[in-house]
């Protein structure tokens, strides 16, 4: 099943909107027509899935773990549902471990899908571009990962995938950075790109998961808190998803402790 069209009538889609300022900045009008023009709702709340990635390291060293995350709205019977049982939980991990256990190949053995959170998200009803959100407080739900990549080399630790999760209004995408790329036909290719044969994987999955989601009631969706410089709150569906071969360089995944140093003689 195609991804769900960012201008589709799901009901929540205007409730998120009216959260805006009041006045719509300049140049918004067109981009808020994309959206359905059904009433007013009751807050909109989402949950945020974050992915803890571990990293093993030399002996004497330690890493922080990396994350990348997602976004869901929960739909029952096309209207917004706040209530998240446990059943809920257990659909979107069922959907995250089939996505993630397909991209352990793809991945170098020394990161591990290692655990998944869920945080509740809301819009901060004050316009602050600062804080457009409120605090989210401890996960809602905690539960373990898939495990350890099988690919054998990796790139560097900060090296990584862009994912981008493209919605109907322009400059207003979502992005993930998927750690520690490994394919087998080569970490890059000849022009140290990323090889087809992984981003063919790492799109396909993103899409196939994403896609099945929508189909168990759980839309992936791009918050939105800004236009024209403005505060403006909004929950974009995802309409296509996209791997570019170029590797992106994540600064604060750079290896944090030296294990050995090398003095030229």
């Amino acid at each position: 099943m195609p991804l769900p069209a960012g201008a589709v009538n799901w009901k929540f889609v205007k409730a998120a909107v009216k959260l805006a300022t009041e006045a719509l900045p300049a140049g918004v009008a067109y981009l808020d027509s994309l959206l359905d023009d059904s009433g007013e709702g009751d807050p909109v709340e989402w949950r945020r899935f974050v992915v803890k990635v571990t990293r093993s390291s030399p002996s004497g060293t330690s890493e922080d773990a990396a994350q990348f995350k997602l976004d869901l709205v929960n739909l029952t019977g096309g209207v917004l549902d706040t209530s998240w049982t446990s059943g809920d939980y257990a659909a979107v991990k069922a959907r995250l471990d089939t996505m993630l256990t397909a991209f352990k190949p793809e991945t170098g053995n020394v990161a591990s899908f290692s655990e998944y959170r869920a945080y509740r998200m809301l819009f901060n009803p004050v316009p602050d571009l600062e804080h457009p959100f409120l605090p989210s407080g401890p996960p809602t739900y905690v539960v373990a990962g898939v495990g350890a990549g099988t690919g054998v080399g990796s790139l560097p630790y900060q090296v990584a995938a862009s994912v981008t999760f493209r919605t109907a209004w322009p400059k207003h995408w979502g992005r993930v950075y998927m750690p520690m790329p490994w394919h087998s036909g080569g970490l890059t290719d000849s022009f140290s790109r990323l090889q087809a044969g992984y981003r063919t994987t790492i799109a396909n999955g993103w899409h196939a998961c994403m896609s099945g989601l929508a189909d168990d009631g759980f839309l992936p969706v791009v918050p939105t808190t800004q236009a024209g410089k403005e505060p403006y709150h909004a929950l974009l569906s995802v309409t296509e998803v996209v791997v570019d071969d170029i590797a992106d360089v994540i600064r604060r995944r750079r290896p944090k402790q030296v294990a050995a140093r090398t003095i030229g003689v």
